[in-house]
């Protein structure tokens, strides 16, 4: 799947769609999350249960994507476009754990750093990204 080439399929367009809005919700969790970040956020002080809230609110709209990338692959005939899906969903995954590992195992080493989690999980979409178009290209090179 690309932005930049027409869709060739009504289940490539029902991907786009359904990624699109779960990505909008993902932005106003983003900003919600900055909010309480900031200094007027930093007023309000949440309880355990309403930091699990957030923090599931955060993580909601992650997860359908990846119902949408599920739904996705059930629906698409090609062979060739759930291929590349999946490589790319492998890749973005190992790349997003192994950032979490590093960061986790320098935080148990007594790191005093701080990471963006925003910055890990654009981690697994630029690699997956990067995966997707090095498919695309080679099956150009290859003649695939």
């Amino acid at each position: 799947m690309s932005w930049f080439q027409p869709l060739q399929n009504s289940a490539a367009e029902r991907y786009q769609r359904r990624s699109f809005v779960c990505l909008m919700f993902f932005a106003a969790a983003l900003l919600g999350m900055r909010w309480l970040r900031s200094a007027q956020g930093a007023a309000v002080h949440l309880s355990a249960p309403a930091l699990f809230g957030v923090a599931g609110a955060f993580a909601l709209p992650l997860a359908g994507v990846a119902i949408a990338l599920g739904m996705y692959l059930n629906e698409e005939q090609d062979e060739f476009q759930r291929n590349i899906e999946v490589r790319g969903l492998l890749a973005g995954a190992a790349a997003l754990l192994l950032v979490s590992v590093f960061f986790s195992f320098l935080h148990q080493l007594k790191w005093t750093g701080y990471v963006d989690p925003v910055a890990q999980v654009m981690t697994f979409g630029l690699v997956n990204g990067a995966v997707k178009l090095a498919c695309r290209f080679r099956a150009r090179v290859d003649g695939e």
